[in-house]
């Protein structure tokens, strides 16, 4: 293992684990949570009525944002390299960048049942959208940083 650093991967990585935490707390709290965070009037009903589904959505999301996580804290060497690091972190930065680019134009100009409930909580789409915007940022600085650097995990 290198000698860690990166510090934007480091609080991209931490950031990503927070958001996995935040869905932990989603599925705790059940349906009032999730109308919250947006997963709409229909995932909101089925966790109030015992479905076991919008729990299995919710822990994939959590996994996969805790592989954001552990990526990030492979390209920063604070675990071993990961296969794919460099490419992991790229698809990354990609994931959160468009989600914090895309989401406002998304439900601003697209017509559908889903999204016009979203307008109703632009004020939390657009800290949401800024957020994911500003740990894309991290993420595809400290990317840039790793590949620069000649370091990361093994592949692209």
């Amino acid at each position: 293992m290198r000698k860690p650093g990166n510090p934007c991967l480091v609080v991209a990585g931490w950031c990503s684990v927070s958001i996995a935490a935040l869905h932990v707390a989603i599925i705790l709290g059940g349906g009032d949570w999730y109308r919250f965070v947006g997963a709409g009037k229909n995932m909101a009903a089925m966790a109030e009525n015992g479905s076991w589904i919008p729990m299995g959505l919710t822990l994939t999301i959590i996994l996969i944002f805790l592989m954001f996580g552990l990526y990030a804290f492979s390209g920063a060497g604070y675990v071993r390299s990961l296969p794919f690091t460099k490419a992991a972190l790229v698809v990354t930065s990609c994931v959160y960048l468009t989600r914090g680019i895309g989401s406002i134009p998304v439900i601003v100009f697209v017509e559908h049942p889903y999204l016009a409930d979203m307008t109703t909580r632009i004020v939390f789409v657009f800290v949401s959208s800024v957020l994911s915007l500003i740990i894309g940022v991290l993420y595809g600085i400290g990317t840039l940083a790793l590949w620069a650097n000649g370091a990361g995990g093994k592949g692209p």
